[in-house]
């Protein structure tokens, strides 16, 4: 856990209170918020910057993440200065920033590393002055996990009446992903049945992600033991084709 100081000063922002707070929040769209107040002391030197720990709402590290190829959303704001009078600029990795009304910014970014926000203040010149920056760690979207319909992949036997109750094959990035919005929808596969008991193994390949009759015919045959596999899973997703870890599932 980890608070940043941002490097403000009231003779930069054109205010005479005490206390300038800095918001970069992941907005509403997440599964979480992050937001940090700076506490300013201007009677000590210009450089001070204290932070006032009662203040911060959340600290939470391992959400400073944007993830590559998807539109992050992005709050900036600071009291007393109107957004129009903002600037944001991108450093450290390939990206754009889009703004689209008041603080709320979109951010997509393509390389993985450290996106620095730099946050300045336009004036009636056009000149900048900058008010303090922001760092997010970049990286790629998780690896989503595939499931036979509701059934866990967790190693335990699964009745043969669950399997063939289930239909459809799909994919889940899982709860501990924090940004919404993200899915994918898995376009082939390959479904093997190793039939244990009779020695033999049966195959059929599969374009889209239902598991239809001949599949659950298939399934039919199974006995305490055998093996139902899903292998060569392809699903598609917003930064394109990926390939997907196979799951092995026990009949009970």
């Amino acid at each position: 856990m980890g608070i940043e100081h941002l490097g403000l000063h009231p003779r930069h922002i054109g205010l005479t209170s005490l206390t300038v707070a800095l918001l970069i929040i992941l907005a509403p769209t997440l599964k979480g918020q992050v937001s940090y107040t700076i506490t300013v002391d201007t009677s000590a030197n210009d450089n001070s910057q204290n932070l006032d720990s009662g203040n911060v709402v959340v600290s939470a590290d391992a959400m400073d993440v944007l993830y590559m190829g998807v539109f992050n959303p992005i709050s900036i704001a600071i009291p007393g200065i109107a957004s129009s009078e903002l600037f944001v600029e991108l450093e450290g990795v390939k990206g754009v920033i889009q703004h689209d009304t008041g603080i709320s910014y979109r951010i997509k970014v393509w390389d993985r590393g450290t996106a620095i926000f730099r946050i300045y203040r336009v004036l009636n010149d056009s000149s900048r002055i900058i008010l303090g920056t922001r760092s997010f760690r970049v990286r790629p979207i998780p690896k989503p996990e595939v499931h036979w319909g509701a059934i866990e992949n967790n190693g335990i036997p699964v009745p043969k009446a669950a399997l063939l109750a289930q239909m459809q094959v799909f994919a889940s990035l899982g709860s501990g992903f924090v940004l919404e919005g993200v899915s994918y929808q898995i376009s082939e596969y390959q479904f093997v049945l190793d039939l244990r008991q009779k020695d033999s193994v049966i195959s059929k390949k599969v374009y889209g992600n239902m598991i239809d009759r001949q599949i659950k015919d298939m399934v039919q045959q199974c006995e305490s033991g055998d093996r139902v596999i899903i292998d060569m899973i392809r699903a598609k997703g917003p930064d394109g084709i990926r390939s997907l870890s196979p799951i092995i599932l026990e009949v009970q």
